[in-house]
């Protein structure tokens, strides 16, 4: 697949997490909040996926720039995920 393509797929699938980031603020319902984190869960293996198909690939002149980058939005991404899922383990744990 054309580096480009890649790279736009990973684009979207990264704005798709910021709305559902943002939806997830607004759900009031633990249960839902916690389908929604598992959702995103799934998103960020698909953004691995791109990851690594876009490190790997032939005409990616900068690995290093891309490899700290992709990387770094991991680690941030994983972090945000685990502070909502301490969110709503609170929540649960407060509401029984």
């Amino acid at each position: 697949m054309q580096l480009n393509k890649l790279i736009s797929l990973r684009a979207a699938q990264r704005r798709i997490i910021v709305k559902q980031f943002e939806k997830l603020e607004e759900i009031s319902s633990t249960s839902e909040s916690q389908k929604l984190l598992d959702i995103i869960q799934e998103k960020t293996h698909t953004i691995r996926g791109l990851n690594e198909k876009i490190i790997n690939h032939a005409d990616l002149g900068d690995i290093e720039t891309e490899l700290c980058d992709s990387e770094e939005y991991s680690i941030e991404l994983e972090m945000k995920i685990h502070r909502y899922q301490e969110k709503i383990k609170t929540l649960n744990e407060t509401t029984f």
